[in-house]
């Protein structure tokens, strides 16, 4: 019998639950995308962030990698605090409009919308896999205790009244199913 690393399986539930999003994701990576892509349009962010009185302990928002998950909640999660600079972005600069034109973007109301309730859900997810992955101390007894978590979290997902969540919970379910049922 094979046996999977925990923070392989969290991996794929939340793989799973990000590809409902994968729009909405692009989206938003792209306007990420275009602000890193130089410093000028690097500065005028930061302009446009500090004229929305938005400070940030952890910086601007960084690009994520595809093949991290962690990473793209870490976008998500700070673009979000950056939304207005976005919006200010998309208003008064035209090669911002022009960039996306053949590209997924700009972001719109509705994936800033779905964001933050999406980044509040992988939350406990990425939680857990600070837990599982950790070097300083024994960590034999986490994976049952987050486990019952996430089960807990998913089943409070799925009975939302919100159907964004209530797709991405039906199909993370499946895949904690598929591993750890």
């Amino acid at each position: 019998m094979h046996l999977r690393c925990c923070c392989h399986i969290l991996n794929l539930i939340v793989r799973d639950g990000m590809d409902e999003l994968s729009t909405s994701i692009d989206g938003i990576r792209n306007c990420v995308k275009y602000i890193r892509s130089s410093p000028a349009r690097l500065e005028k962010f930061r302009k446009y962030a500090a004229q929305e009185k938005i400070e940030h302990k952890r910086g601007i928002v960084p690009l994520d990698v595809c093949t991290g998950w962690n990473l793209t909640y870490f976008m998500l999660d700070l673009a979000y605090k950056y939304k207005t600079a976005f919006k200010r972005l998309e208003d008064e600069d035209e090669q911002f409009v022009a960039y996306f034109q053949e590209k997924v973007g700009p972001h719109v109301t509705e994936d800033w919308e779905k964001v933050p309730r999406f980044v509040k859900y992988i939350k406990i997810f990425h939680e857990a896999t600070l837990k599982f992955s950790a070097t300083k101390y024994v960590t034999a007894n986490e994976p049952l205790l987050w486990m019952c978590t996430i089960v807990g979290e998913l089943d409070k997902c799925v009975a939302s009244n919100d159907s964004l969540l209530v797709n991405i919970g039906k199909s993370m379910r499946a895949i904690f199913d598929k591993y750890w049922l």
